[in-house]
């Protein structure tokens, strides 16, 4: 077996990124801090159980049960969406092997002389400039960036998510705005409701004993439903940051953008390449796109990575 027929290791083709298992017809890939992904995981599910054997049970056969179940399918689909974004390609482009281990099959030697470190291309009526990796050895197509984490060039790169330990990319966009909405849902509904058992509590407090202040009342609604109040408290905390964050892929989703090229401001001078021309045209191509088979294959040595024109006949609108 020659050199060229070896194996290579994972990290050979996918940077840090873990292959967990393999075979035949199947790979379970993770990112490099998949376990952030599976504590994020354990968080929900952890809040979720509080919640529906504290709170819920409360509510059940008082009207609201309507509200209960699209909880109660907002998480199941946060759970879901949770673990098929840390298991999941999120775009990876493959490594190539080192230009001087690259065999001229023309001039009958291997390589010696490094590539250009970037060239120039366009798309439609915009320049496009494809910049050289030298970490994976390939030019990157349009919207591929490299990500530090996890080593290795990411298609469509939008950012690298330290609470679920991957890179949000082309593969699994789509499933991280399904996890954001019902993550959203699932925060707000948990938090409405446990309010108001909380308030409902306090109530039947205050009118239990009238000589017992309001004050005196919250207190002991609070006391007595601990599981409830500490429900609450993670909400109120996350919920900011979590409804935030939603609204604010929103906004890219509308105009056709990455996190990656907004916060670099890649078409603040010419323009955006990619926008469909309008923002629910942007949204629904999104869910639209399919999904592309991956590209990884670790029988290769070097795996075929796509042409730069490939990201344009996909993504540009016709």
């Amino acid at each position: 077996m020659t050199s060229a027929e070896v194996e290579p290791r994972p990290g050979d083709v996918l940077g840090d990124a873990k292959v967990l298992f393999r075979s035949y017809t199947f790979r379970l890939y993770a990112g490099p801090e998949y376990w952030a992904g599976l504590a994020t995981l354990f968080f929900i599910v952890a809040i979720s159980a509080l919640f529906n054997v504290f709170t819920a049970p409360f509510f059940i056969g008082d009207g609201v049960l309507a509200a209960l179940i699209c909880v109660w399918i907002s998480t199941v689909v946060c759970v879901f969406a949770n673990f098929r974004l840390v298991f999941t390609d999120p775009g990876i482009v493959p490594k190539n092997i080192p230009y001087r281990d690259q065999y001229d099959v023309v001039r009958k030697m291997y390589r010696d002389k490094a590539p250009p470190m970037a060239i120039e291309s366009g798309i439609r009526t915009f320049p496009v400039r494809s910049k050289y990796c030298e970490a994976c050895n390939g030019y990157r197509a349009p919207r591929v960036t490299h990500c530090s984490s996890c080593d290795t060039c990411m298609e469509k790169f939008d950012h690298h998510c330290p609470w679920l330990g991957t890179c949000v990319a082309r593969r699994n966009y789509s499933t991280f705005l399904f996890f954001m909405f019902s993550l959203s849902l699932v925060t707000l509904g948990t938090l409405g409701v446990s309010i108001a058992h909380l308030a409902l509590y306090t109530l039947d407090e205050y009118n239990a004993d009238g000589s017992e202040s309001m004050g005196m009342a919250i207190r002991t609604a609070l006391a007595d439903n601990i599981a409830t109040a500490i429900v609450c408290g993670f909400c109120v905390v996350f919920m900011w940051f979590v409804v935030g964050l939603t609204g604010y892929h929103c906004f890219l989703s509308f105009h056709g953008m990455t996190t990656y090229e907004h916060i670099r401001g890649a078409f603040d001078s010419l323009g955006n390449p990619f926008d469909r021309g309008a923002w629910w045209r942007n949204f629904v191509w999104i869910f639209q796109e399919p999904i592309r088979p991956s590209w990884v294959n670790l029988k290769t040595r070097a795996a075929n990575t796509p042409p730069l024109a490939l990201e344009s006949k996909l993504e540009t609108p016709q």
